[in-house]
């Protein structure tokens, strides 16, 4: 049997898997580049997941990174703000870097 899900359902998957190991209202970002997999997950739930592509668009890797980093910061931010709570932890799982 084969379950085909996306990257993002995938690590929400996860917090049901072990349940005990992860912080109730806490952020995952799972790294498979190009992309960047982010999931909130708050009250035993998942509640959010957004897909964040690194851009190559001539600009040094650390430049993409960075905006990269940028926009997975405003995604907690507004989060937290939607959903009117702190997030306590952020995990982040994916690959060791490539050369």
């Amino acid at each position: 049997m084969s379950i085909i899900s996306t990257p993002a359902s995938a690590v929400g998957a996860v917090y049901h898997l072990a349940p005990d190991h992860f912080v109730d209202d806490s952020f995952a970002v799972l790294q498979r580049d190009p992309f960047f997999y982010v999931t909130t997950f708050i009250d035993g739930q998942v509640r959010s997941d957004r897909v964040i592509a690194r851009h190559g668009n001539g600009h040094a890797a650390e430049h993409q990174l960075a905006a990269v980093y940028a926009d997975i910061k405003l995604t907690l931010s507004s989060v937290e703000e939607r959903l009117q709570r702190r997030i306590e932890s952020v995990y982040l799982l994916g690959e060791a870097g490539r050369n």
